[in-house]
């Protein structure tokens, strides 16, 4: 359930026009993420190890799922 506190405040979140710009304005100061050809490598390489073990557990969660909901 979400705590509404007022029309602008969701979980304490700022929605007014005045948050959001206050938000659009930290954001914009962000610097991108730049990575050396080791991190992208190693990041690439933990990212297809994590998606082949999602692969090789679907099937099981798929079927928990569905025993679950029947």
């Amino acid at each position: 359930m979400i705590a509404i506190e007022n029309d602008d405040t969701v979980d304490g979140w700022d929605n007014s026009p005045a948050g959001i710009e206050a938000w659009l304005n930290w954001y914009a100061t962000l610097q991108p993420l730049n990575f050396t050809e080791t991190e992208r490598a190693t990041l690439d390489a933990e990212t297809s190890i994590r998606r082949e073990r999602e692969k090789a557990i679907f099937g099981d969660y798929a079927e928990k799922l569905a025993r679950e909901w029947n």
